[in-house]
């Protein structure tokens, strides 16, 4: 109603309540001002609300993602009895609100030390350092052979003259040793890049396609739901002048 407000302190001055009806928070600064400034706030429990608001300086509503009629309905009564709490104890309500922020340290340099003390402590927990050459190799192979898994792959069986694969795989086996011999071929002209990015372009042109087509679609069902609904509509419309015409 009123637009943006710089100067939010005139506002909460001549304020009873702030009602936080959110369907997502982290933990609102405008709690932390109403608080500050001796206003009681209604809020629902999402995110860290509940961590600042309870009975003493306010009240909270619980918020249920997805409700039914009666449950929206629920819920919009459960903000009107708690308003009307809040109200009928208003004095006392003010009271604590502000000593709530000044209790708990709800400052900026406190908030600031906080996060001083996080980092400190990221800090101090440092990566645990690996002296053992044998697990470091290992792990190196490991992967090395998942990131270049056919190329590692191709290296071996042509190194040491063996199959690497199991005889019941037969139809993977002749898959990856098609794109081994790709890769080779592709090697040896010095085109693998020029191939990746051209099957890159081939994935894109494919989901732009397809996301392309996806939306005709969807907006093609509205058109078609929308003529379907348009026609009973038209004939109501047409019904109801005639009548008030016979009047």
């Amino acid at each position: 109603m009123l637009g943006e407000v710089l100067t939010t302190e005139e506002i909460y001055a001549i304020s009873d309540i702030t009602i936080n009806c959110s369907r997502l928070e982290g933990l609102a600064l405008t709690s932390f001002e109403s608080l500050a400034m001796n206003v009681p706030v209604v809020s629902s429990d999402v995110g860290g609300q509940t961590e600042l608001i309870d009975n003493n300086v306010g009240r909270i509503v619980h918020y249920k993602e997805k409700m039914t009629k009666n449950e929206s309905q629920q819920e919009i009564l459960a903000y009107v009895r708690s308003i009307e709490e809040v109200l009928m104890n208003l004095e006392s309500l003010k009271n604590n609100c502000r000593n709530k922020i000044i209790n708990n340290k709800y400052t900026l340099d406190n908030m600031v030390k906080r996060f001083e003390d996080i980092f400190d402590n990221i800090k101090a927990n440092k990566k645990e350092v690996i002296n053992n050459t044998k697990l470091i190799y290992e792990m190196s192979l490991e992967t090395l052979f998942k990131e270049h898994y056919y190329n590692t792959k191709n290296y071996i069986e042509n190194k040491f003259n063996i199959d690497c694969e199991n005889e019941d795989n037969n139809a993977i086996t002749i898959k990856r040793k098609i794109k081994s011999k790709v890769y080779n071929v592709c090697s040896g002209y010095g085109i693998v890049e020029d191939i990746k990015t051209f099957i890159n372009l081939l994935h894109q042109i494919y989901y732009l396609s397809f996301g392309l087509i996806k939306y005709i679609l969807i907006h093609f069902i509205y058109f078609i739901k929308f003529i379907i609904l348009s026609i009973p509509a038209g004939i109501n419309i047409i019904i109801k002048y005639t009548k008030a015409k016979i009047k």
